[in-house]
């Protein structure tokens, strides 16, 4: 036998790189999630931020507002996974709020209340709408006044690692 061609020198090795390389590629994509979550008809009911509690000569008067005033607000859509995966709603955020959580209503003894959860569950190619007197975004610590007309910016983290941004509508009612 005589020796190889130079084309045919070292093929093994380099088939051998190839093959690892590209089954390294493939699997590692195929335990990438794709979240497709699309956000539709975002709103928020308008609110006042909280005022300092009114001047006075009282010793007991401070800067601060006054006690139980934390102004607050409700944020609503609707979350479609177009997605083969389930995805989860796991945080909210806007520069316009100290803070906004994700809560259900529970009725207990014939009385509603309002109660947080840790995220939201969004099964596949199915769709969870937030709304009144159901599942909705409580805004806290409204840093200033959110008036009818008004855009309120909404960044929404699902547990695929997908990030949205929401430009929701401030207005009184459901779209």
């Amino acid at each position: 036998m005589g020796e190889r061609p130079m084309c045919f020198r070292g093929s093994w090795r380099w088939s051998k790189l190839l093959f690892v390389f590209g089954t390294t590629v493939l699997l590692t994509g195929c335990g990438t999630i794709t979240s497709e979550i699309v956000v539709e008809d975002a709103w928020i009911r308008p609110a006042q931020a909280s005022r300092p509690a009114a001047a006075s000569t009282s010793p007991l008067a401070t800067e601060e507002a006054a006690p139980g005033s934390d102004s607050v607000t409700a944020a609503y859509m609707t979350l479609k996974n177009m997605g083969k995966a389930a995805d989860r709603l796991t945080d909210v955020n806007s520069p316009l709020v100290t803070a906004i959580e994700i809560h259900r209503i529970v009725v207990e003894n014939d009385v509603l209340r309002m109660e947080p959860i840790s995220g939201l569950e969004i099964p596949a190619d199915s769709s969870f709408r937030l709304q009144p007197g159901g599942h909705h975004l409580m805004l806290i610590g409204l840093h200033q006044d959110i008036i009818v007309g008004q855009t309120v910016e909404l960044i929404l983290t699902f547990e695929s690692g997908k990030i949205i941004t929401v430009r929701a509508q401030v207005q009184e009612q459901m779209p």
